[in-house]
């Protein structure tokens, strides 16, 4: 079972794959390797942010001001993380990934379908996937909302049990936004 609880508004389809990563690096005790690109394409540091208080300049840029390390405790990390989520976009979560050919999809893997600014758009989650002996495979995806909302796995077929859809399925679920494709956040 998969549950990520809601914490805020800043829960969105969009920040949840963040979210998801920052918990895989919590669990393997890499917190000072998270590193965000944000929506203004500034890349927030959470080494950096230990180190002084977040400002930002006239024209929005973000820099910190030197007032000596913070401890790097679960109450920091989850500051950091939430800051981050809220100046996430579906345009820099793309710039936080690479892109993965559709036979190289599996379970961890987004699907990202955006406008053209990335400011509006949707965001699945790969995972889990069933592979037959001819190669076929079908998967289970999840996502959130454009606004704050569960993580969950959206109802496709008629029946509940029956989450499994093919990778043509998922292509489809982005078919209106002019940018989409598969990728695979970046993990350091």
């Amino acid at each position: 079972a998969v549950h990520l609880p809601w914490p805020n508004r800043n829960f969105t389809d969009r920040a949840i794959p963040l979210r998801i990563l920052a918990e895989f690096l919590h669990y393997q005790q890499r917190q000072l390797n998270l590193d965000i690109i944000l929506t203004n394409k500034d890349t927030l540091r959470y080494h950096d942010w230990l180190q002084g208080d977040l400002k930002f300049t006239s024209r929005g840029r973000i820099f910190f001001e030197p007032t000596g390390p913070r401890s790097p405790d679960d109450y920091e990390y989850y500051r950091f993380l939430d800051f981050c989520m809220l100046h996430t976009s579906y345009a820099s979560l793309q710039q936080n990934c690479d892109s993965v050919a559709e036979t190289e999809v599996g379970p961890g893997d987004l699907y990202i379908a955006r406008d053209e600014r990335g400011r509006k758009g949707k965001v699945y989650v790969i995972l889990a996937m069933l592979v037959n002996d001819d190669g076929e495979r079908l998967f289970t995806v999840a996502t959130g909302c454009s606004e704050a909302c569960d993580f969950h796995i959206p109802l496709f077929n008629s029946n509940r049990r029956n989450p499994w859809i093919t990778i043509d399925r998922i292509r489809e679920l982005g078919e209106d936004w002019p940018h989409r494709g598969f990728y695979r956040l970046r993990r350091i």
